[in-house]
């Protein structure tokens, strides 16, 4: 069969057991396209090993290509959660556990102890387990990926005698082999209770753990950990705030009377976006820094050494003020009590690799947001059985007893009588909305090129400069459209009038075309349409009707995003433009200049994979789970994460006329001695009226952009004065930089 007729085959699966039924087909298939669009498919479906398999076959025909290697990324992004790696790079987590687990074993005084590894991942803790003593370990997991991989660690640690892997959820047990006399758990998150500890541990207790056993008049726990004691303050972060709901002033008069705030979470069901009970930041390493109103306090206090598991009552608590601020949110951790001398904590202030969980303060009302030093602030902590619950009484000091949820996914505080809906959007999103000097940026480039047309404009009465947006939330497009007078108080002229931003920011435009809004926002966009009385200069159409009118003549500006908020090309962009084929000219932003830097970081190393034996206590277990780390790591904030500068800047001119398509070598100059790890990266974004915005770290105040870094196998030791050659490529928006061997 011909590569033409396999790509046709592939566009008909559609389902999973499509794909199993045409898998034969490909067998030799040597198109690197075709297999990585087959491997694409794959994963769509969770079909991970097939998928592997069909990225190592592309690769294998072309070694280089980076959009095979982005795919890939994406796929071992998708097997193996990232945080395995920082935390079995945890020795103070590992070594807590395994003293724990040590000081457990030897303290029921039997030479049979039995232990249930709940949501055992890489094994560790089953493996420390045996170490202690144990004649037999089940270690559940569910992941199919994990399981794999579990069992491969316990074989390569010569424990597959003493442990056996049971591939389900623990909860889908009816019985063991036999009831163990321990269980060892983490199965817990930032928040504490949403990897549902506590009703496995519920169902453990029940289901397959020996009658208590006595030492005297002490009960051995039977459970690691023991307990937890959840911890909660209010803080200020203008990070935190900026992602949790609209706050630009120029784009406010547009919304009203809609309220965004932030979320992350989908909905497959409804196709929408719903909001999550909390994020989760290391706070230590946010940006903008954060500030404590006031001083933590215990919220709850969990035992789960009682075979009940029970939830602590509902706690009221009272936060006097202590530093005057705004309160952008709560934020929750946790001390997990392994037993009654090891603990783990997770504070802002601790060494280990946890996050704090983030319950955002959505209300808009400055008489919430500003507390004063004096005030007291209070709050009521319960839970269920998956969630903590966090509700403040806002209205306490005026004789009313309605309490209020702050918990993201609930609503903050009653909506106001003009507001008529809530709309959820990405947090990522909003901090690009809430990015002035982005907007700005934005606004003066396409009231340069509305200048530019007047004449032309002029000349043709009753045409105007029409947008194509294809950006995935097109709010600033919709304030760019031209205010017609006529339609009444709810235009964003009209709103404008009172607002601090003057009309001057309102850019005239005559018509948008919108063409790649995400399903889950369409409902937002028409809102918004509608509340401003231009739906008749507002036109949505799908990117195969753009692609279709791919001459240019409906429109005479592109706006679309080619730098993702996480720091790194949008591929999905630049692929919309390849479809489109628009001249240059009609582009808002023409050009992307690439900024380049070594670096040494043993931290980003560390986030990126296990550091051999010594965090793991010396288990193998890099050896395994390290064939799923990568090469391209995004997100990373430069203005906190710890790096070292190890060369100069070198920068590459990426044209929109090609795509960014692009492959160059360069000569980097190296201005310390030292060694390097990665190549971070940023951009300079070049717009139509010839100024520049760029998103690497400290470029201006209120960025929202995060950079991202390629990592080299192994670190390189380097001399100042030294040249480094580097590679970069670009291919269907996906880059690639390289150091040449």
């Amino acid at each position: 069969m011909s590569d033409t007729e396999l790509f046709s085959v592939l566009e008909g699966a559609s389902t999973r057991s499509d794909l199993l039924d045409v898998l034969g087909e490909f067998t030799d298939a040597n198109d690197p396209r075709l297999l990585l669009s087959l491997a694409k498919k794959c994963q769509e479906h969770s079909m991970y090993r097939e998928s592997e398999a069909l990225h190592e076959r592309a690769l294998e025909k072309a070694p280089l290509a980076p959009a095979i290697k982005e795919s890939l990324r994406h796929l071992y992004l998708s097997m193996v959660d990232r945080w395995h790696y920082l935390m079995l790079n945890d020795i103070q987590r590992n070594s807590n556990y395994f003293k724990a687990i040590l000081s457990t074993v030897r303290s029921m005084e039997s030479s049979s102890t039995t232990v249930l590894d709940i949501g055992a991942g890489s094994g560790i803790l089953s493996l420390m387990a045996v170490r202690a003593g144990a004649v037999k370990v089940f270690a559940c997991e569910l992941s199919d990926v994990m399981c794999e991989l579990c069992q491969d660690v316990i074989s390569a640690n010569d424990m597959s005698d003493q442990i056996e892997v049971i591939h389900s959820v623990s909860t889908e047990l009816t019985q063991l082999p036999e009831r163990v006399s321990l269980i060892i758990t983490e199965t817990v998150d930032a928040g504490l209770l949403g990897e549902l500890i506590v009703p496995s541990l519920r169902h453990a207790w029940t289901t397959f753990l020996q009658p208590n056993l006595t030492n005297g008049h002490m009960i051995v726990p039977h459970v690691i950990p023991c307990g937890a004691t959840v911890y909660v303050c209010p803080v200020e972060c203008s990070e935190i705030r900026k992602q949790s709901k609209l706050l630009n002033p120029q784009l406010l008069p547009l919304t009203h009377p809609i309220q965004i705030t932030g979320s992350c979470k989908f909905n497959d069901t409804h196709s929408s976006l719903v909001q999550e009970p909390y994020s989760c930041e290391r706070l230590s390493a946010i940006r903008g820094s954060f500030k404590y109103l006031s001083s933590p306090q215990v919220a709850l206090s969990f035992n789960f050494a009682d075979p009940a598991v029970p939830l602590p009552p509902p706690n009221n608590l009272s936060f006097p003020i202590l530093h005057e601020g705004r309160m952008d949110c709560l934020v929750s951790w946790f001390t997990l009590h392994l037993d009654r001398n090891h603990h783990i904590s997770t504070s802002p202030s601790s060494s280990t690799s946890w996050e704090q969980a983030i319950f955002p303060f959505n209300e808009t009302q400055e008489e919430y947001l500003l507390l004063s030093k004096g005030y007291t602030l209070p709050v009521l902590a319960s839970c269920t059985d998956t969630e903590l619950v966090l509700r403040i009484n806002q209205e306490s000091s005026k004789e009313d007893d309605t309490d209020t949820d702050i918990n993201a996914h609930s609503v903050a505080a009653p909506l106001g009588s003009d507001v008529v809906s809530r709309y959820y959007v990405e947090r990522s999103e909003l901090l690009r909305l809430n990015d002035e000097g982005y907007i700005n940026r934005v606004m003066s480039a396409l009231r340069s090129f509305q200048e530019e047309e007047e004449e032309e404009l002029e000349e043709e009465e009753g045409e105007g400069v029409t947008v194509l947006d294809i950006t995935d939330l097109p709010l600033i497009s919709l304030l760019m459209v031209k205010a017609d007078n006529k339609t009444g108080g709810n235009s964003p002229a009209a709103a404008l009038k009172d607002s601090p931003i003057s009309t001057n920011s309102m850019v005239g435009m005559e018509y948008v075309l919108l063409g790649s809004t995400r399903p889950y926002y369409e409902e937002l966009v028409q809102q918004v349409i509608e509340s401003n009385g231009i739906r008749d200069k507002v036109s949505l159409m799908s990117i195969s009707e753009a692609h279709t009118l791919a001459n240019g003549d409906l429109w005479d500006i592109i706006y679309c995003e080619l730098i993702t908020p996480q720091g790194t090309l949008n591929t999905h962009s630049i692929q919309l433009l390849r479809l489109i084929r628009p001249d240059q000219s009609q582009l808002l932003c023409h050009t992307v200049q690439l900024h380049v830097v070594g670096v040494a970081s043993p931290a980003l190393r560390a986030h990126s994979c296990v550091l051999g034996t010594v965090p793991t206590l010396g288990f193998d277990i890099a050896s395994y789970i390290n064939k799923y780390q990568v090469s391209h790591y995004t997100d990373i904030n430069l203005e906190t994460f710890p790096h070292e500068t190890v060369t100069k800047n070198s920068n590459v001119s990426l044209s929109l006329s090609n795509y960014c398509d692009i492959e160059v070598d360069l000569s980097i100059d190296v201005i310390k001695t030292e060694s390097i790890t990665g190549f971070c990266y940023w951009f300079t974004l070049c717009y139509h009226d010839n100024q520049s915005l760029c998103t690497g770290p400290h470029s201006y105040e209120g960025s929202h952009w995060h950079q991202a870094a390629f990592l080299l196998k192994e670190d390189v030791s380097v001399s100042e004065g030294q040249t480094l050659p580097v590679h970069v490529s670009v291919q269907d928006g996906a880059l690639d930089i390289r150091l040449v061997e």
